[in-house]
């Protein structure tokens, strides 16, 4: 399908697999009718092999729409897993430059969340006032909960 994409990276010798990445062509498609705010995390499974996910969802500005776009399962969370986590999740849907990217808290987008909502607002029609109010507690340090 096009849009799909799924990787297995592994080493025979020392680990059954390294990471795999699975984005969802249908989930791709869809993004361009949300408003563009990408939002990625990582949650720990409750699993024997205490493995860590790395999740991007695209959400719509009403509070409505949550659709999961790409996921991935690694050893743990350090910059490189992170990194290739977010260059691969990041690809299908970045074909359009309005897109407001939530990265795990990072202090340099928090610092740049503002400007970026603001450009989006008046490429995309804007976002309500409930999402405009999240967005900006997150950008002082508190946890967004749209």
């Amino acid at each position: 399908m096009a849009g799909a994409q799924a990787t297995l990276e592994h080493d025979v010798v020392s680990a059954p697999y390294i990471q795999i990445f699975i984005s969802l062509a249908p989930s791709a498609a869809a993004f361009s009718h949300l408003s563009c705010l990408l939002a990625k995390d990582a949650t720990f499974t409750k699993t024997t092999l205490n493995e860590t996910q790395l999740i991007t969802t695209g959400l719509s500005g009403n509070n409505n729409n949550i659709l999961p776009l790409a996921f991935t399962l690694v050893p743990s969370k350090d910059g490189n897993t992170w990194l290739l986590y977010k260059l691969r999740a990041a690809i299908p849907m970045l074909t359009t430059s309005t897109v407001l990217n939530l990265w795990d808290r990072n202090k340099g987008l928090l610092g740049s969340v503002d400007a970026n909502l603001k450009r989006v607002m008046k490429k995309k029609g804007g976002l309500t006032a409930r999402a405009q109010h999240k967005l900006r507690e997150h950008s002082s340090g508190k946890r967004l909960d749209i």
